[in-house]
């Protein structure tokens, strides 16, 4: 089995003015797969973060900012939301201009995506337009009743995780498909693109050979990527070691 870089193909190609179409669909279903990839990482952490929530976590009462449970979902909201932004935003820095993915959505869909695009820009990538950093925000509270007086915190990850939650994740399960369907019709016209540009230009599988895929290049192997991918092995074995024991206390 051989495998090639069709990305490498494609900037071969475009740079020696050759089979233009053929670049532009490979460059295109790039980006596209690319998107869906951030995606699913979304929906995947979205999953992780009801894990988090569930009840065994949530019957421990709430957890105060700092605290190991807070943190993660705080985290897991944000990355999530930041990767849907990178995929489903019209366009941006170091992408090309991505599909209008509002087509596949009801109104009511629509207005959760831009929601979902405005956290991301004006409360956890940027302040607000009144300087503001909404996201980390926290307080205390006092609740008075009849029956005497009881003290509590609120931070702004809570409303966000409560109030978007559930239609983040209906949202998602929109696209997902949808995108997926529209890259599976795109990959049937590159295979096609791709075999029409071979039978009429020998050259193109000449080029295609000079493209092979390799592995240690492409991840950049070595020592010092193999320490890092240790540090972020032994930091998620360090958040697992915090839901396990917070969850136990």
């Amino acid at each position: 089995m051989r495998v090639f870089n069709l990305a490498e193909l494609a900037r071969r190609l475009r740079a020696e003015g050759k089979h233009q179409r053929l670049s532009a669909i490979i460059e295109s279903l790039n980006q596209r797969n690319s998107r869906l990839a951030d995606l699913k990482h979304a929906r995947e952490l979205l999953s992780l973060l009801a894990t988090v929530r569930s009840e065994k976590v949530v019957a421990l009462g709430p957890q105060p900012p700092g605290s190991p449970i807070a943190d993660i979902q705080g985290s897991l909201l944000a990355q999530a939301v930041t990767l849907y932004a990178r995929a489903a935003s019209p366009g941006d820095r170091g992408r090309a201009r991505g599909p209008n993915v509002e087509k596949f959505l009801s109104e009511e869909q629509r207005a959760t995506h831009r929601r979902v695009l405005d956290l991301r820009n004006s409360a956890i990538a940027h302040l607000d337009g009144e300087e503001r950093q909404n996201w980390h925000r926290d307080g205390m509270l006092l609740v008075v009743r009849e029956d005497g007086w009881t003290y509590g915190f609120s931070y702004s990850r809570t409303m966000y995780q409560a109030g978007l939650f559930g239609e983040f994740v209906a949202l998602l399960d929109v696209l997902i498909p949808s995108i997926a369907s529209s890259a599976e019709a795109d990959n049937r016209t590159l295979h096609e693109a791709l075999e029409d540009a071979i039978r009429a230009d020998p050259q193109v599988r000449a080029i295609l050979d000079r493209c092979e895929f390799d592995s240690d290049s492409f991840y950049g192997v070595g020592s010092a990527a193999g320490e890092l991918w240790q540090a972020i092995h032994d930091g998620a074995e360090e958040l697992i070691q915090n839901v396990s024991y917070s969850a136990e206390c």
